[in-house]
């Protein structure tokens, strides 16, 4: 076993981190408000079947993209900010420490 010390964090590559996850949720997010706000136009409008076609393709595909791309943005800052502080503080208590083990990969 190997104990390592970490001094730094690279902040654009942990906001990619957490900006990733934040759009893999927003995609389940958005599929969820997809169907929702689909069923709820669908139930609730009085104009023709084409028109609600059309909106109700829009809505699912603003929502499918837009979502995860907010959420990826959101998270990516949130990440970023995460890192900042870490930074700061890991620099100033000496490093994190972490033990790791170098295991053999079956091929």
């Amino acid at each position: 076993m190997k104990r390592i010390s970490i001094q730094r964090v690279s902040i654009s590559s942990f906001g990619k981190l957490v900006g990733t996850w934040h759009a893999i949720i927003g995609l389940f997010a958005g599929i969820l408000l997809a169907i929702t706000a689909t069923i709820t136009f669908i139930n609730t409008s009085d104009t023709g079947f084409f028109t609600e076609l059309f909106i109700s393709v829009g809505i699912i595909l603003g929502s499918i993209i837009l979502v995860p791309l907010f959420s990826y943005l959101v998270g990516w800052i949130y990440g970023a900010l995460i890192a900042l502080v870490l930074n700061l503080v890991v620099g100033t208590s000496g490093g994190l420490e972490i033990d790791i083990e170098d295991v053999k990969v079956k091929a």
